[in-house]
């Protein structure tokens, strides 16, 4: 496996303080994407997301959480990861 030319076998021959370095960049890299994901929305954005058992639910934000958005939809309240949204037009 190779990403980015990073091996498998590059990152099983690091030591502990390059390992810890490395997942601190993919967390650091993951909370950016995750961030700009967060920003594409606003409060009362009517959006979409497909439940576990795979049904198209729409609702209204109601507010931006730090990793999260609370949702409405219906008489309920959802927190959903901003990933599996998508804005209704």
């Amino acid at each position: 496996m190779s990403v980015l030319g990073i091996k498998a076998t590059d990152i099983a021959n690091l030591n502990e303080r390059e390992y810890k370095q490395l997942m601190a960049t993919i967390r650091l890299g993951r909370d950016l994407v995750n961030q700009e994901k967060l920003n594409e929305f606003a409060v009362g954005d009517k959006v979409s997301f497909e439940d576990k058992q795979g049904n198209k639910l729409s609702g209204e934000i109601l507010k931006i959480l730090p990793k999260n958005i609370k949702l409405k939809v219906g008489m309920t309240n959802w927190e959903v990861h901003p990933s599996f949204l998508t804005l209704e037009s």
